[in-house]
């Protein structure tokens, strides 16, 4: 049982690999397709969007069969993956009747990342018969799973039946007369009879070895076979060593003597000896006749193996976290003696349940399936553990988390804290903590949080202006299994962990229930003013359920002293697209359509993302693209999709030029009414996206015009060129390169941007871990190494993404926090083309969401550090603190490339604070003069006279005089002399309110600089 005690905590949080049926080394699962599910073999998956169905008018054993039509589509069905062990045969088979057409078969391998990395086909176009297919193939190294796919491909037009399909291990057989002889004893004489190998006369102390190659590894049944002679001798069998024991060749001439053992063998070459050991009083000689070996990996000893090493860790971890339990006679601690004694007896169950002589290769996989469950429950408990011996008062549970990582709610640990919550930010940027609450064995019921108060540096409540606080419950959604990717294992889920994923944030939920045994985390949202005070601030948040005390929360903020930029740094072309706001509310009104429109376009300007729409039919209108500049700004917009499957023929050149010149009058009206509202140079042409190279010609004539008439608006693609240009003759016509995070060629793209071409990169459902994407599940810091620091490392001019609110089908999310709004928004792909979700009213944010505005923030905090080092080394700075300012910069230490970058939360954050640290390290001259040009901007508007001009241009040379000489406290106190002067009542006439807010937080800045060296 789950230690959520709830009906949704069933999911299983184990191992993906499913249960097979029972049966002669078969590892299919439901192998004869008789077990049936809603018109489909259960445990089978759909290939792509395939028709399949299961039937019982032609089968080939059993009740059922499964029927494949195909039209002219790649079409099949695929097994759920089974372990396998790399280096291994296996071979799979199956029985196929074609009404029409021919059937083929599939043996694929995967690797963790769930790229196929090995395949073995074979095909029968055998009309209207039954006839057995088989494909074998030695599992590669990197592999990991096994599927068998049942196929019809493109071109095979026909209706197909498949039955009795099978995967089995093979076994390796190695005649002796194939051994490589490693050694033998001198004068041992050898030869041969027929397959087996003679040695003559064997006295005890000779030996011969032989190598004896393993190409995987496991536990293995050995068989070693002899023939044997009326003068047959004894001999002592050594694997690696290791005395195994004793046969006998004595006997009838061409019988037969066996010795058979179990072994675990690591991959490699491993050493067998024969060493005379005497013999029979009745033989006439000593000879020694050995055959051949037999190698069978035993998945059954294997996998109880495996059972047993869980179960001991599982009984290590139980041990660890009863010395946390605390020993009162508290409802809580009750509860978790009782959960604790639940666990150790699962722990006894399954040793017991494992020990039993019947197990088979299914009753094997399940209990290692339960124990690997087992693991992750007694990591949750010993959560709960901890969290109830660092809070013995408290009448429920409090934790943290970071907000990139993942709080499930029902299932698997959380890497939760009750060490005292820090958070650390730049002035004008957010942050976000994860608070956790945890109920024992008492549901709470109408849980609030709230804000209950920010205390700032001094010790004086902080205006909301200056240091804004949100918390919100966070919700979850229901993950379901999928063939698409696979959802990588991290350090609180052992991979593939379908159920209830936290991602909406409920901002429209004021209070929630939590059942006993979940955790249920709360999203706090922290944005520092721009203007405010560096230094150290105190966030108290108070959880209070019907009927308990009120218990708060404590939440350091460190508040750097700089400010990161407010609007983006890193470009983005992401499409919104507000029909889907409309259908999903089912608002006709094009007055409400407006101001629904604004609520989310205003959302997601919070969120720093500018709406596009790259598929556009229509151009925008001036009035849409002035209301979005008035708002926040305007960076660039798309004018037109161009698509070269949609009105033209390839076959027919000659009818091109009327669709041409369709799309070029259309832009060329719209672009007309750019010119004269002065938006023009902000506009671009998005077009052929992920076009292949059959449309080649056509892209070129269409871009050849394009690019005549509108010389001056850059053309974006995904147009399907790894080279960028180069192969598909297309450089100098598309001027932004967009290709897939997963397909990015470095040199390409250097290429690329030194001949003036600007290169983007995006995210689709084919990019998948090891890159990072933001599919519901995947870890909520992928986004943000992907938006910042990968993004900035390798300079990226841009992202694009084709959707982010695609809601076809949906209604607003407006039930409970575990929430049944279906986040499959792309076929097979959960979060794929959602972003974030349609609220009862408005917008909902999620956790992914957060995260993409963090990095995107986190690009604009590089920048921070980049213009410092300009100014640093222009000002002659050290080249040690330099090279510690690039080293910084360039994200080493969390991310090589779009494969290999950090997954843990506290490596991410210990790099920020050194980002900013040295931030603030190279800031000195920086911000001296930024509060000097200050000054002086201000006496050229008038907003800054004499006398007060002339006292804070004295105070501040005489700050930066003693600064330069050493003397840091006469420094700040020439620093706090300013801010008196600035504060004196008698001088408030030679400033205005707006030059004296601005000095002030400047001046701040600097103290905490300089305070800081």
């Amino acid at each position: 049982m789950s230690f959520a005690q709830a009906a949704d905590s069933q999911q299983s949080a184990a191992a993906s690999a499913v249960v097979p049926d029972p049966g002669l080394g078969n590892l299919l699962a439901n192998p004869g397709f008789e077990q049936v599910s809603g018109g489909k073999p259960v445990n089978w998956v759909m290939f792509n969007t395939s028709t399949y169905q299961s039937v019982t008018n032609m089968v080939y054993s059993g009740s059922y069969s499964v029927k494949l039509t195909n039209n002219l589509v790649g079409n099949g069905v695929r097994s759920a993956k089974i372990d396998i062990s790399p280096g291994i045969v296996y071979k799979a088979s199956v029985y196929s009747y074609n009404e029409s057409g021919g059937s083929q078969l599939y043996l694929e391998f995967w690797d963790r990342n769930n790229t196929r990395v090995g395949v073995k086909t074979t095909g029968q176009s055998v009309p209207a018969a039954w006839t057995r297919m088989e494909a074998e193939l030695a599992a590669p190294s990197n592999a990991v799973t096994a599927t068998v796919l049942m196929y019809q491909n493109a071109s095979n037009k026909g209706v197909a039946y498949y039955d009795a399909a099978s995967l089995t291990i093979e076994p390796t057989t190695l005649s002796f007369t194939g051994l490589k002889e490693r050694s033998r004893s001198p004068g041992l004489e050898s030869g041969t009879v027929g397959e087996a190998v003679l040695l003559k006369n064997v006295q005890p102390g000779q030996f011969a070895e032989y190598e004896l190659p393993v190409a995987g590894t496991g536990i293995y049944d050995i068989s070693l076979e002899g023939l044997t002679s009326a003068a047959g001798g004894q001999a002592d069998v050594l694997l690696d060593g290791e005395l195994i024991g004793k046969m006998d060749y004595y006997g009838q001439d061409g019988g037969r003597t066996r010795l058979a053992w179990s072994k675990s063998l690591s991959v490699g070459t491993h050493i067998l000896k024969l060493a005379g050991a005497g013999k029979n009083p009745d033989s006439a000689g000593s000879d020694l006749l050995p055959l051949r070996v037999t190698l069978f990996l035993n998945v059954i000893k294997e996998k109880l193996q495996r059972l047993n090493d869980d179960l001991d860790s599982a009984q290590n971890l139980l041990d660890a976290a009863n010395a946390k339990l605390l020993p009162g006679d508290a409802a809580a601690d009750r509860y978790l003696h009782a959960k604790s004694a639940e666990l150790a007896g699962t722990i006894q169950s399954l040793r017991d349940r494992g020990r039993q002589p019947d197990v088979d290769y299914a009753g094997a996989i399940a209990l290692v399936n339960e124990a690997g469950k087992l693991v992750w429950d007694i990591k949750r408990f010993t959560n709960f553990a901890e969290v109830r011996l660092a809070q013995p008062g408290g009448s429920f549970g409090m934790a943290t988390a970071d907000s990139m990582e993942l709080v499930y709610p029902l299932d698997l640990p959380c890497l939760c804290t009750t060490d005292p919550a820090t958070v650390s930010l730049a002035q004008g940027e957010y942050e976000n903590i994860q608070a956790v609450v945890m109920p024992y064995g008492e549901a709470l019921t109408a849980v609030t949080a709230q804000v209950a108060g920010v205390i700032g540096p001094d010790g004086e409540a902080v205006p909301e202006s200056m240091l804004h606080v949100a918390v919100s419950p966070l919700g979850s959604v229901n993950v379901k299994p999928t063939s698409s990717y696979s959802i990588p294992a991290t350090a609180n889920s052992p991979g593939n962990y379908y159920g209830w994923t936290p991602d909406p944030v409920r901002s429209d939920l004021s209070s929630v229930d939590v059942p006993a045994g979940t955790m249920q985390p709360y999203w706090i949202e922290m944005h520092a003013g721009a203007l405010i005070k560096p230094g150290t601030y105190r966030v108290k948040v108070a959880f209070q359920a019907a009927n308990t005390p009120v218990q708060t929360m404590d939440i350091q903020v460190k508040v750097w002293p700089f400010e990161i930029a407010d609007r983006p740094k890193l470009a983005t072309s992401m499409t919104t697209n507000p029909q889907s706001f409309y259908l999903t509310y089912g608002i006709t009104d094009p007055e409400e359509q407006e101001r629904m429109r604004d609520r989310y376009l205003d959302f997601l300007e919070t969120f720093k993302i500018e709406p596009d729409l790259i598929y556009r039919n229509t151009p925008p209108t001036v009035e849409e693209l002035k209301k979005i500049e008035s708002k926040w700004g305007l960076r660039q917009f798309n004018v037109l999709y161009i698509d070269p499957r949609v009105g033209f023929d390839l076959n027919k050149p000659e009818t091109w030029q009327t669709r041409i010149d369709y799309l070029l009058n259309t832009i060329g009206d719209a672009m007309a009414e750019y010119e004269l509202a002065g938006l023009a140079d902000k506009a671009y042409i998005y077009g052929f996206d992920e076009t292949r190279a059959e449309y080649n010609k056509l892209v070129k004539e269409i871009l050849r015009q394009v690019k005549a008439r509108f010389p001056n608006v850059p053309v974006m693609s995904t147009y399907l060129d790894g080279t960028l240009g180069v192969q598909s003759g297309l450089e100098g016509l598309i001027d932004i390169w967009v290709p897939g995070v997963q397909a990015i060629n470095q040199s390409a793209k250097a290429a690329a941007q030194q001949r003036g071409d600007q290169v983007y990169w995006y995210l689709h459902v084919s990019v998948r871990s090891p890159n990072p994407n933001w599919f519901n599940g995947y870890l909520p810091s992928d986004t943000r190494v992907l938006l910042g620091p990968l993004s900035h490392k390798f300079q990226f001019d841009g992202f694009l993404y084709y959707n982010i609110n695609r809601w076809i089908g949906r209604t607003p999310m407006s039930d409970g926090i575990l929430s049944n709004w279906d986040p499959r928004t792309f076929p097979n792909a959960d979060g794929d083309g959602s972003l974030y979700y349609p609220g009862p009213d408005g917008p909902l944010a999620s956790q992914r969401l957060h995260n993409f505005r963090d990095g995107m923030e986190d690009y604009n905090l590089l920048e921070e550090l980049q213009v410092r080092i300009d100014h640093a080394e222009a000002s002659g700075e050290s080249s040690d603190v330099l090279a510690e300012a690039r080293d910084l910069l360039h994200a080493g230490a969390i991310a090589t490339n779009e494969r290999t970058y950090t997954k843990s939360a506290g490596a991410y954050r210990e790099w920020r604070e050194q980002v900013a640290g040295m931030t603030v390290k190279l800031s000195k001259t920086i911000a001296v003069n930024r509060l000097q040009e200050l000054l002086s901007a201000y006496e050229t508007s008038g907003d800054l006279k004499m006398p007060l001009l002339a006292q804070l241009n004295n105070n501040l040379t005489q700050a930066v005089d003693h600064q330069q000489k050493g003397q840091a406290a006469q420094a700040v106190k020439s620093l706090e002399d300013f801010q008196k002067h600035l504060n004196n009542p008698a001088l408030q006439g030679s400033i205005s309110e707006t030059a004296r807010t601005m000095l002030i937080a400047h001046v701040e800045r600097l103290m905490a600089i300089w305070q800081s060296q």
